[in-house]
Protein backbone atom coordinates (compact mmCIF):
# COMPACT_ATOMS: atom_id res chain seq x y z
CA UNK A 1 0.00 0.00 0.00
CA UNK A 2 2.97 2.30 0.45
CA UNK A 3 4.67 1.34 -2.81
CA UNK A 4 8.31 0.30 -2.92
CA UNK A 5 9.10 2.14 0.29
CA UNK A 6 8.27 0.86 3.73
CA UNK A 7 5.46 2.74 5.48
CA UNK A 8 6.32 4.85 8.47
CA UNK A 9 4.91 3.37 11.72
CA UNK A 10 2.09 5.93 12.05
CA UNK A 11 0.84 5.29 8.51
CA UNK A 12 1.14 1.53 8.97
CA UNK A 13 -0.91 1.68 12.17
CA UNK A 14 -3.55 3.88 10.50
CA UNK A 15 -3.82 1.43 7.60
CA UNK A 16 -4.13 -1.52 10.01
CA UNK A 17 -6.94 0.28 11.84
CA UNK A 18 -8.72 1.41 8.64
CA UNK A 19 -8.60 -2.09 7.15
CA UNK A 20 -9.56 -3.79 10.41
CA UNK A 21 -6.32 -5.76 10.60
CA UNK A 22 -5.89 -4.84 14.27
CA UNK A 23 -8.87 -7.07 15.17
CA UNK A 24 -8.75 -10.86 15.73
CA UNK A 25 -8.96 -13.03 12.60
CA UNK A 26 -12.40 -14.42 13.49
CA UNK A 27 -13.77 -10.89 13.84
CA UNK A 28 -12.19 -9.85 10.52
CA UNK A 29 -13.83 -12.87 8.87
CA UNK A 30 -17.27 -12.14 10.33
CA UNK A 31 -17.02 -8.49 9.29
CA UNK A 32 -15.94 -9.50 5.78
CA UNK A 33 -18.75 -12.06 5.37
CA UNK A 34 -21.31 -9.59 6.71
CA UNK A 35 -20.13 -7.01 4.18
CA UNK A 36 -20.21 -9.53 1.33
CA UNK A 37 -23.77 -10.59 2.13
CA UNK A 38 -24.91 -6.96 2.26
CA UNK A 39 -23.26 -6.18 -1.09
CA UNK A 40 -20.35 -4.14 0.28
CA UNK A 41 -17.29 -5.80 -1.24
CA UNK A 42 -14.98 -3.02 -0.16
CA UNK A 43 -12.85 -0.28 -1.64
CA UNK A 44 -10.26 -0.62 -4.39
CA UNK A 45 -6.72 0.75 -4.02
CA UNK A 46 -7.72 3.87 -5.94
CA UNK A 47 -10.39 4.66 -3.33
CA UNK A 48 -13.37 3.80 -5.51
CA UNK A 49 -16.03 1.35 -4.31
CA UNK A 50 -15.65 -2.11 -5.89
CA UNK A 51 -19.39 -2.28 -6.59
CA UNK A 52 -19.09 0.93 -8.65
CA UNK A 53 -16.15 -0.50 -10.59
CA UNK A 54 -18.05 -3.71 -11.27
CA UNK A 55 -21.13 -1.75 -12.27
CA UNK A 56 -19.21 0.29 -14.83
CA UNK A 57 -17.66 -2.86 -16.32
CA UNK A 58 -20.95 -4.78 -16.49
CA UNK A 59 -22.32 -3.31 -19.77
CA UNK A 60 -19.04 -4.04 -21.57
CA UNK A 61 -19.08 -7.61 -20.24
CA UNK A 62 -22.63 -8.11 -21.50
CA UNK A 63 -21.71 -6.78 -24.97
CA UNK A 64 -18.67 -9.07 -25.17
CA UNK A 65 -20.75 -12.05 -24.05
CA UNK A 66 -23.43 -11.40 -26.66
CA UNK A 67 -20.84 -11.05 -29.44
CA UNK A 68 -19.13 -14.28 -28.34
CA UNK A 69 -22.40 -16.22 -28.24
CA UNK A 70 -23.48 -14.96 -31.68
CA UNK A 71 -20.09 -15.92 -33.14
CA UNK A 72 -20.27 -19.36 -31.52
CA UNK A 73 -23.75 -19.96 -32.90
CA UNK A 74 -22.91 -18.83 -36.44
CA UNK A 75 -19.59 -20.69 -36.65
CA UNK A 76 -20.91 -23.78 -34.84
CA UNK A 77 -24.01 -24.19 -36.98
CA UNK A 78 -22.09 -23.52 -40.19
CA UNK A 79 -19.38 -26.06 -39.39
CA UNK A 80 -22.00 -28.54 -38.15
CA UNK A 81 -23.95 -28.34 -41.40
CA UNK A 82 -20.78 -28.62 -43.51
CA UNK A 83 -19.54 -31.68 -41.63
CA UNK A 84 -23.02 -33.22 -41.65
CA UNK A 85 -23.22 -32.91 -45.42
CA UNK A 86 -19.66 -34.17 -45.95
CA UNK A 87 -19.54 -36.96 -43.39
CA UNK A 88 -16.43 -39.13 -43.53
CA UNK A 89 -14.62 -36.83 -45.95
CA UNK A 90 -11.47 -34.78 -45.28
CA UNK A 91 -13.55 -31.68 -44.44
CA UNK A 92 -15.31 -33.62 -41.66
CA UNK A 93 -12.00 -34.87 -40.28
CA UNK A 94 -10.46 -31.40 -40.46
CA UNK A 95 -13.36 -29.81 -38.58
CA UNK A 96 -13.23 -32.56 -35.94
CA UNK A 97 -9.50 -32.02 -35.41
CA UNK A 98 -9.96 -28.23 -35.30
CA UNK A 99 -12.77 -28.63 -32.75
CA UNK A 100 -10.63 -30.94 -30.61
CA UNK A 101 -7.73 -28.47 -30.66
CA UNK A 102 -9.97 -25.49 -29.81
CA UNK A 103 -11.57 -27.36 -26.91
CA UNK A 104 -8.21 -28.66 -25.61
CA UNK A 105 -6.34 -25.34 -25.56
CA UNK A 106 -6.86 -23.40 -22.30
CA UNK A 107 -8.74 -20.11 -22.60
CA UNK A 108 -5.82 -18.00 -21.37
CA UNK A 109 -3.67 -19.34 -24.23
CA UNK A 110 -6.43 -18.65 -26.74
CA UNK A 111 -6.85 -15.13 -25.35
CA UNK A 112 -3.13 -14.45 -25.62
CA UNK A 113 -3.04 -15.72 -29.21
CA UNK A 114 -6.05 -13.57 -30.17
CA UNK A 115 -4.38 -10.50 -28.64
CA UNK A 116 -1.20 -11.15 -30.61
CA UNK A 117 -3.05 -11.43 -33.93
Amino acid sequence: LCGDRQCDPATAQRLRTDLGLDKPVWQQYLTYMGNVFTGDIGTAFNGQKVTELRGSAFPVTIRLTIVAIVLEIVIGITLGVVTGLRRGRPVDTGVRILTLVVISVPTFVTGLLVQLL
